[in-house]
């Protein structure tokens, strides 16, 4: 659902927002922050932009990755 001053991509996107913390990232896909930034390091997930010292996702990288995944994939991550 559009909110108001939201064009329809915006909308679409988690919060209406494009670029996505590691906790909203971790919170969109029901896990640990840490498991984020383990999956972008074993190249499942796209690395973040820097903005600042800030890290961002784009909502369409984590939307593209859940599209992705086949029923019962199994990733590794490396848990060092």
């Amino acid at each position: 659902m559009q909110g108001i001053g939201e064009t329809p991509q915006q909308a679409e996107k988690p919060n209406g927002r494009l670029l996505l913390s590691v906790a909203e990232v971790a919170s969109a896909l029901s896990v640990s922050t840490r498991t984020v930034w383990r999956l972008a390091k074993a190249g499942h997930l796209p690395q973040p932009v820097q903005i600042g010292r800030s890290a961002r996702w784009r909502a369409a990288w984590v939307e593209q990755f859940v599209a992705g995944l086949e029923p019962g994939a199994v990733m590794e991550v490396n848990h060092d």
